[in-house]
Order: C-alpha cells, then structure tokens, then sequence
C-alpha cells in the first residue's frame, strides 16, 4: 500500500487564448498528464505518465501543509466590478481525509507559486505553461 498517494488527485489548467488545457489526473497509483488544444475538443497534443517516488510524494505533501492548502477557499475570482479575461484553473486533491477543491479564474490563493513549484518538482513539468513546459 502506497501511504503518499492521494485518493484523488486532479488538476485542471485552461489557458486564455489559445493556449489549449493541461490536465493531471492519478489513475490506477500513477499520474497522467494530458495537453489538449481546447476545453472543446479531443485533440491530444502532449501525454506523459508519471510515477513520483514516496520522497517525492512525501516532499510534496511537506509544502502542501506548509502552504495550508487545505484551507483554501473553494473559489477565487476578481471582484464583480472588475472586468477580467486570464487563465482558470480548478484542483480537487484528496488526501489522509483531508481535501481541497479550488476553482480560480483570474485569481489565485496566496501561495500558488509555492503550489506549482511543489508540483514541478513532483512531475518535472511546469503546469503554469501549455504543454508543461516553459517558453
């Protein structure tokens, strides 16, 4: 039995233009990710498998209760008197009982950046960039 995998594990990340949809899912003990050119259609332009070692798991889980991820609020959006285009993205992890579901659009918690550094360095991808990866 794996003790740092999550129960669930999804990652969500459209990009404003058209920059496509980056999606990390754990199925059956792995991560998949999947680059799609849009929310719309099915055209796969990047797939990778990823199965992070219990270190990595364990250095990730270390940020992700250093960051209070569990606290986040469940949605994170520009005040309604602010017109707004950009990026949204949603995170739904499950993990020892605890959970978060977090959908942004134009918003973001506090410690996002710490978030997706953890996340880089548990998949070696940047999922800030189309694709997973930078430039």
């Amino acid at each position: 039995m794996k003790t740092f995998l999550p129960t669930k594990f999804q990652l969500e990340h459209v990009f404003f233009g058209a920059g496509g949809v980056n999606y990390l899912n754990l199925e059956n003990g792995k991560l998949h990710f999947r680059w799609e050119s849009s929310p719309t259609e099915d055209e796969i332009l990047r797939e990778i498998e990823i199965e992070p070692l219990d270190e990595e798991w364990f250095q990730f889980w270390s940020v992700m209760e250093k960051i209070r991820i569990w606290d986040w609020k469940e949605r994170y959006q520009p005040p309604a008197d602010i017109l707004a285009d950009g990026d949204i993205f949603n995170i739904q992890i499950t993990f020892q009982g605890q959970e978060v579901k977090t959908d942004c659009w134009c918003n973001a918690p506090e410690r996002i950046d710490d978030f997706y550094q953890a996340l880089e360095e548990l998949t070696d991808l940047n999922f800030e960039y189309p694709g997973g990866v930078k430039g």
